[in-house]
């Protein structure tokens, strides 16, 4: 109320302002009537015998007309307060508007902007909130992005020394019509290796170029465990043996799981070929399972360098890769376990992984659905 004092204090004043003029303008009208219905005039004669006039207050016209013009001044010192008031407001939400468009014009084009008044103070935030995070995904992507072309030039680089190897033996073999059985059986083997090699690396450049992580449609079937694995055993048979490494399986014949059978034998695929590129020579891979009523577990043992704790996060991610030195022979593009991740989040589940000097074990946890 002590703002609107002023308003009021100047109401008064027009309103007095405003009788003046009245009477003026009525010839002593307006104060002339005010007397004659504010007063009453009494005669009385005394004990003289002379008249005598007096005038006293009507004092209930007097409360009549007070009352009246205490609802008028009282209305329309309300009146004027709610006028500024409401012009005031318009002013400041014209303000506000115009502030919040600046300011979000300033976002759009990616400028910066002044501190927000306090009353747009939670949209300021918000919008920090939002430039901060769309920073960091544009990081990601540029180092993403960075990472991709980085592999794209190793692995062509890379394709051409098996390419080479394998053109190279089998020239020798085509030009060279007597070479010794022993000779020619171990020229036939390198080329062999090479090739494989060559498939190896253009399947992950085939990853790189077409793998992006969109939202990966499930369908979900009757998988029989067990058989998945004993599969995937069997593809990494002829390089367990030449490692001299050997897959252990532990779970039971007639596990089923309800999932996508394809997409997860390419999840374990990957997880047993990290197992596998990352663990000793002449040692076991481990792969057990525990079911209860609501998850399937998957462990997966290798032995092999402890992964730092650091990093265990950072071998989900796309691109990364553990080994930074990138081995020709056996170097990846780093999506193997990216994918696997993918995968397993597409059947609500979760992957994580833990190492020690002992052991690295990657925990594979998926709901059980019907």
């Amino acid at each position: 109320m002590i703002k609107y004092r002023k308003q009021i204090v100047i109401s008064l004043f027009v309103i007095v302002i405003v009788w003046y003029l009245l009477d003026k303008l009525s010839n002593g009208f307006v104060l002339d009537y005010i007397a004659n219905n504010f007063t009453n005039v009494y005669e009385y004669t005394d004990a003289q015998g002379i008249l005598h006039q007096v005038s006293k207050p009507d004092w209930e016209n007097i409360k009549f007309y007070t009352l009246i013009l205490t609802a008028l001044l009282t209305a329309g010192c309300v009146y004027l307060i709610k006028y500024n008031a409401d012009k005031k407001s318009k002013s400041d939400k014209a303000d506000l508007i115009h502030q919040l468009e600046m300011e979000l014009t300033a976002f759009r084009d990616g400028k910066e902007y002044l501190q927000m008044s306090e009353e747009l103070a939670p949209i300021d935030s918000l919008l920090m909130q939002i430039r901060n995070k769309e920073d960091k995904q544009i990081q990601t992507i540029e180092k993403q992005t960075q990472q991709k072309n980085d592999l794209i030039s190793y692995l062509a680089h890379d394709m051409k020394t098996p390419l080479a190897s394998v053109i190279g033996y089998l020239s020798l073999l085509h030009d060279v019509k007597d070479i010794p059985k022993e000779q020619n059986d171990a020229y036939i083997q390198i080329a062999l290796d090479k090739a494989n090699r060559l498939e190896s690396l253009i399947d992950e450049f085939f990853d790189i170029t077409r793998f992006n992580l969109h939202d990966i449609v499930i369908s979900r079937g009757k998988i029989q465990m067990r058989f998945l694995f004993e599969q995937l055993r069997e593809q990494f048979y002829p390089i367990m043996l030449k490692q001299h490494k050997e897959i252990i399986l532990d779970m039971p014949e007639d596990l089923v799981y309800y999932g996508d059978g394809d997409k997860l034998a390419r999840a374990f695929n990957n997880i047993l070929k990290n197992a596998i590129s990352y663990s000793y020579e002449e040692t076991k891979i481990f792969i057990e399972c525990h079911q209860d009523e609501h998850t399937l577990t998957l462990y997966f043992h290798n032995q092999g360098d402890e992964i730092p704790k650091q990093k265990l996060d950072m071998i989900f991610e796309k691109f990364y890769r553990l080994d930074k030195a990138r081995s020709t022979n056996s170097g990846g593009a780093g999506l193997g376990l990216a994918i696997a991740k993918e995968i397993v989040e597409a059947h609500d589940g979760t992957i994580r992984a833990e190492s020690s000097m002992k052991e690295t074990v990657f925990i594979v946890t998926l709901p059980m659905k019907i």
